[in-house]
């Protein structure tokens, strides 16, 4: 058993009836892949670890996340069961039909001396407490039938994360980006992306080049060097790349200077650009439901929203600190979350900037890097060397409500008791916080797919792969490369200059390698990752058959 706040206690998964119990056979079924047949099984068995393989904390996330999916499914139904009985209670009492448990409260026997009721009274009665009993036994009926639904629904949803999670995952290069030339600190790369149809990559950095290369020859032709099928030159240091998700040829990008330019890649040319940001701009995102719409985060303490059928900014949300990074909501194109050198985490409302929806917060560090997972999901990098998964409806809850009363509002966040290595004790909106990378001074890249793999560079020179529902890195590989190299000059790209406000390192070493970007493919079965001198590797997630 586990013991929460309150001092109630929960069966655990790790009691000895239940003591690291579900099987292959388990896993064919929850992962919605089988009948549980041998073969089925055995298939399930070659590609998975099965339960004993895993460490603790791994077992007791799961275990966590199973107990959260069944709460988050029954909370709702039973909070909608109790307003159903209160209505009937009222109606009962209102028209005289009686308590909701069937018999009046009012109607006792009758006392000795006083007369028997007749029969036909006793028959309206009943007829009064028919409905009642009827609509009641229906609201049952329907809780039941709507709960059996929303388990099933959590299982499954569960069944996704336990097979994610146990998978015998590896990533391995399938291709290998060289320009031909001895890689050095002065090609670091920054920033990277694919076409919205997995045909292209580009690359961007401090040598304040913008470079395109076709997907299929880099992985296929075995050609020793690659060349770039574009080639553009910027006026500055290139700190962000992103490219449109719907409009093929067009790529933002952001400077040293602060400048916001979207290129037109068949034309190899500026289309527009954009001066309102004062300092160098470390972030930016499109929206995938308005791809017109771009924003951008800034060392001067803005996020700015742009369209491309404007010239000027059309929403500006003022901030404290330096604005690190920013992403869109998946699920609304007025949505948009940032992280910054306060350690924070906020979302807004565009249509209302005056105040965040959300400010969440347990990181120690500046927050480098902030994504969506879905509508209601984001998973933050921060150089406190750690990535959080947090609530954002769980955040919104406990700010309105309050972290005590939050567990009435949202009873799965009260069903465990957290620690360091799942969530924050002191914020039920953090799920979970992952750790296994290295990260404490430069900004080494992350980036969500839609599956829910987490992928993040290190600062020993590997890309970690994690599952939304376990805490340390489900697969790993390192982007060495042949050549020597020198440690002189060595993060001076990426390094956050927030040092002072929990930024940096700070500890006067020079550091080695390390990783500085990494993104998924639109299909998230790809990855393609830089380093800090230059090196690019295009990745493949791979599991047994």
């Amino acid at each position: 058993e586990v013991t929460i706040d309150d001092g109630q206690r929960r069966p655990s998964l790790r009691s000895a009836s239940f003591n690291r119990s579900f099987s292959t056979g388990d896993l064919v079924r929850l992962g919605g892949g089988g009948s549980g047949r041998a073969d089925a099984a055995a298939a399930v068995a070659k590609s998975h670890r099965v339960a004993e393989e895993l460490d603790e904390a791994e077992f007791e996330a799961l275990e966590e996340n199973f107990f959260d999916a069944c709460a988050r499914a029954i909370a709702p139904i039973a909070r909608n069961y109790t307003k159903a009985q209160v209505a009937i209670a009222n109606a009962g009492g209102s028209s005289g039909e009686g308590s909701p448990d069937g018999g009046s409260t009012d109607e006792a026997s009758p006392e000795e001396g006083e007369p028997t009721p007749p029969a036909d009274q006793d028959a309206d009665e009943d007829a009064q407490r028919a409905p009642v009993e009827k609509r009641r036994q229906g609201a049952i009926a329907e809780t039941a039938a709507a709960a059996s639904q929303a388990l099933g629904q959590a299982l499954h949803a569960f069944g996704r994360d336990l097979s994610q999670a146990t998978r015998k995952t590896t990533l391995r290069t399938i291709a290998d980006v060289s320009l031909g030339d001895v890689h050095s600190f002065g090609e670091m790369i920054c920033c990277t992306g694919w076409d919205r149809d997995a045909e292209y990559i580009a690359t961007a950095g401090i040598s304040k080049r913008l470079r395109i290369f076709e997907v299929d020859p880099l992985i296929n032709s075995g050609a020793a060097v690659h060349c770039p099928v574009a080639e553009m030159k910027a006026s500055a240091k290139l700190s962000s790349m992103t490219w449109n998700p719907y409009i093929k040829h067009t790529v933002a990008t952001a400077d040293y200077e602060g400048v916001v330019s979207l290129w037109d890649v068949n034309r190899g040319e500026v289309g527009s650009a954009f001066h309102e940001h004062k300092k160098r701009v470390w972030s930016t995102s499109w929206s995938k439901l308005d791809p017109t719409r771009l924003v951008s985060g800034s060392d001067d303490g803005t996020c700015r929203v742009w369209s491309i059928n404007q010239r000027e900014s059309t929403a500006v949300i003022q901030n404290r600190a330096n604005v690190c990074c920013v992403h869109f909501s998946p699920v609304s194109a007025n949505v948009v979350a940032f992280g910054s050198a306060d350690y924070s985490i906020k979302a807004y409302d565009l249509r209302h900037t005056l105040r965040p929806l959300v400010s969440l917060t347990g990181h120690k560090k500046a927050v480098s890097y902030v994504r969506w997972l879905d509508g209601d999901l984001i998973a933050s990098a921060s150089t406190d060397n750690t990535l959080k998964l947090w609530d954002v409806k769980r955040g919104i809850l406990g700010a309105m409500a309050g972290t005590s009363q939050l567990a009435v509002t949202d009873p799965s966040s009260a069903l465990w008791a957290r620690s360091d290595k799942s969530g924050d004790v002191n914020n039920p909106a953090c799920l979970r916080t992952f750790s296994g990378h290295v990260n404490r001074k430069n900004f080494v890249g992350m980036s969500v797919s839609e599956a829910g793999h987490i992928a993040v560079g290190s600062e020993d020179n590997t890309v970690c792969v994690y599952a939304k529902a376990v805490p340390a890195p489900i697969a790993r590989h390192s982007l060495a490369v042949t050549a020597a190299f020198s440690n002189h000059g060595a993060g001076a790209g990426l390094q956050s200059s927030t040092a002072a406000a929990g930024g940096g390192g700070g500890d006067g070493d020079k550091p080695g390698l390390f990783v500085s970007s990494v993104t998924w493919s639109p299909s998230g079965r790809m990855l393609v990752a830089a380093n800090s001198c230059g090196a690019v590797k295009i990745m493949e997630l791979t599991a047994p058959p």
